[in-house]
């Protein structure tokens, strides 16, 4: 009886130590997923950014000084579709050689940046300034950021209605009455102010015996902060 006690203990052990040595199991991956999309902002402008002056007579140009044509409003949308984002924008004049004045008043700003108004007969047609202001961001009343160095940090506010640079140099951003420094939101709105005034009858001699054709043309484009 003894010797059969032994053996059973034997054999117990040997399955023990055959549990103990066994493979370890195949590992769980761990698998992390997901996605980063690029944000999209569109800039709208209303009547598809066209500023239309009604026509006029050659004949009522003042002889020696600038028509103005009055001004013109529309306005301005930009919306951050899939998130909100922190986005400003400049403008570039794409008539810049045909400015008749390097400033000029309008839409109450005084010595603003001219744009150009295209050529009539090697003569330039006029000019004309860009402005904005009734500023809305993300539903709270807004002001007009702006900074000639975006890598700064540095902004200015600009209150009331503000005079558009005609270069890329200036960088504008919509916010809220409450931000120093740009901040993500997905609707920004405001209205764009176009101010003409044309060349005088004396400085567009010999342009007018033909219909003349105003050929502002300006660019917005979308800066991400």
């Amino acid at each position: 009886m003894k010797l059969i006690y032994k053996t059973l203990a034997f054999t117990a052990l040997a399955a023990s130590c055959s549990t103990a040595f066994a493979a370890d199991p195949a590992p769980v991956q761990l698998t992390v997923t997901g996605k980063i999309v690029p944000v999209s902002c569109n800039v709208t402008i209303a009547d598809n950014g066209t500023f239309n002056y009604p026509d006029i007579s050659g004949g009522e140009l003042n002889k020696t000084t600038p028509y103005q044509m009055g001004q013109l409003d529309k306005n301005f949308t930009i919306r951050c579709d899939s998130a909100a984002a922190k986005v400003g924008f400049n403008v570039s004049d794409n008539s810049s050689t045909s400015v008749a004045w390097s400033t000029i008043d309008g839409a109450g700003v005084t010595g603003a940046k001219a744009f150009g108004l295209g050529t009539a007969s090697g003569k330039n047609i006029g000019a004309y300034a860009l402005s904005m202001d009734t500023f809305l961001v993300g539903g709270a009343a807004g002001t007009l950021l702006s900074t000639t160095d975006r890598t700064s940090g540095v902004w200015t506010a600009n209150t009331g209605i503000t005079a558009l640079d005609n270069t890329v140099a200036t960088t504008y951003n919509l916010a809220k009455d409450t931000d120093t420094t740009p901040q993500p939101y997905q609707d920004y709105t405001g209205v764009l102010h176009v101010q003409a005034s044309l060349n005088s009858r004396d400085e567009l001699a010999g342009a007018l015996d033909d219909t003349v054709a105003l050929n502002g043309s300006a660019t917005i484009n979308l800066v991400y902060l």
